[in-house]
């Protein structure tokens, strides 16, 4: 694994033999993942997808999300990660009017398509990734700022044209069967992404999707993995991490407006879940922004 400072987190071909079980998480880093070996779901924005060999996984910012994967010695989880902050990255792309247009619908748009797949292994969007990782490794230190540039750059210009293909391709495929069922946990999810401001209760849910207390809880968490409080907290400060970045309310305003209305709570929560406190967290943000 390559890790420069705050700006890149580049790993090609990281294998895990062991069980994988994400938590539900979100955080601000782009992030990208290719499958070389594994099968099993995503979980993200209320819905689930399947994972196997040659799916390009995409993780916007704050996009609240939870991979699960079924691991053995003799079948590992094999993927090759390129994460980066944007807004760190954002102003090498002024160059490239195209490729920064395309950037900033990664960055900044809602997107209806959360994968693809069919990438193969020897397609150059994914070997590069071996080679910059390598490249980076072993170039001397004032080297190092300009190969994270160029990796990224390339990385997205060869991206554009699939994601724009596969897009038109998905789009259509919607199209046709527009009225999909919705899977009970994302049933589940879409309930608590709806509700995570008022405080939450078992019963009321329950009732709400015709199910008892006790069925709810369990289906939840054989579904998903999680509990229904692990993903509540997540949704939660996954919503106080945008407010944070986008807006000048009080700390306890936020912790209001996501449901935690003690503030105390609120920041020994998020500094759980994000390694920082919320102030912290809003001060790196500005930081970032301001190009500091």
């Amino acid at each position: 694994m390559y890790h420069y400072g705050k700006m890149l987190i580049l790993d090609s071909k990281k294998t895990t033999f062991g069980t994988f079980r994400e938590t539900f998480h979100a955080h601000k880093e782009m992030e990208f993942v290719y499958v070389h070996e594994g099968t099993g779901q995503l979980i993200t924005d209320g819905k689930t997808f399947a994972i196997r060999p040659g799916v390009l996984l995409f993780f916007q910012p704050f996009q609240l999300h939870r991979v699960q994967i079924e691991v053995t010695e003799a079948a590992p989880f094999i993927r090759s990660l390129l994460i980066f902050d944007p807004q760190l990255l954002e102003p090498y792309m002024e160059p490239y009017p195209a490729l920064k247009s395309f950037y900033q619908h990664l960055y900044h748009h809602e997107l209806s398509m959360k994968l693809i797949e069919g990438i193969a292994e020897e397609d150059l969007l994914v070997s590069q990734l071996a080679y910059y990782s390598s490249a980076i490794q072993s170039a001397p230190p004032d080297e190092k700022a300009e190969l994270i540039i160029h990796c990224t750059v390339s990385f997205l210009r060869m991206l554009k044209p699939i994601w724009q293909e596969r897009g038109e391709r998905e789009a259509r495929r919607v199209s046709r069967y527009p009225n999909r069922q919705p899977h009970q946990a994302e049933t589940m999810m879409q309930w608590l992404d709806e509700h995570y401001k008022e405080e939450f209760q078992l019963e009321k849910m329950a009732k709400a999707l015709h199910l008892s207390p006790y069925h709810l809880s369990r289906r939840f968490k054989e579904m998903t993995g999680s509990t229904l409080s692990d993903y509540l907290q997540a949704a939660r400060v996954r919503q106080a991490c945008l407010l944070l970045t986008k807006t000048p309310l009080s700390i306890q305003e936020i912790g209001i407006r996501v449901g935690l209305t003690n503030p105390s709570y609120f920041c020994q929560l998020f500094k759980k879940k994000m390694g920082i406190s919320p102030h912290q967290f809003r001060l790196i943000q500005q930081r970032a922004r301001s190009g500091l």
